[in-house]
């Protein structure tokens, strides 16, 4: 029998793929909290990452909107906004953390 919980509480790994994306997001998000503290921190859908394609995009939103890393809220007709999760933030913190420890190490 497979315990299903185990991959929920699980620590999510996540690819450089996925990481690269949200980094971006967390990256604009702050570009812009730090211009206009006022923001509500949604911004418009990435179409342009360092290191990563165009074919590579939807997969890739896809994934952290499933994981709940990133969320999205549609807006208009026009189209919807996106924005970083606490879950999201959490992870690319751990991700740093354990960076720094390897690279001191």
């Amino acid at each position: 029998m497979t315990d299903c919980m185990t991959d929920i509480t699980a620590p999510r790994r996540l690819d450089d793929s996925s990481r690269r994306l949200l980094e971006a997001y967390a990256a604009s998000t702050a570009v812009l909290l730090a211009t206009n503290p006022e923001h509500d921190g949604r911004i418009d859908r990435l179409h342009d990452v360092d290191g990563l394609t165009d074919d590579e995009l939807p997969m890739l939103h896809g994934q952290l909107l499933a994981a709940g890393l990133i969320e999205f809220d549609l807006n208009d007709r026009d189209g919807g906004v996106y924005s970083i999760t606490s879950e999201g933030k959490r992870l690319l913190s751990k991700t740093s953390e354990a960076e720094s420890e390897s690279d001191a190490a």
